[in-house]
């Protein structure tokens, strides 16, 4: 279980690295067919998910990935 202030990150197995906020991910119905968080490319997949909590730079309040942080 995690919390919605937690942050997600996604691993290519190319290397590439994707991290959002979990309260920027939309919350959908039973019915759909799901959220994209990241798409590889030709070739690629996902390596690895990793959930943390959100780390707050202490210089401007944002979040490691740039993004502000909300109360």
């Amino acid at each position: 279980v995690v919390d919605r202030s937690h942050e997600l990150m996604v691993i290519s197995e190319q290397g590439t690295v994707f991290r959002t906020r979990l309260k920027e991910i939309s919350v959908q119905g039973r019915i759909t067919q799901g959220v994209h968080i990241m798409r590889p490319d030709a070739g690629d997949s996902v390596a690895a998910l990793a959930c943390s909590e959100g780390q707050q730079d202490q210089d401007n309040g944002s979040s490691r990935n740039g993004r502000s942080q909300e109360s």
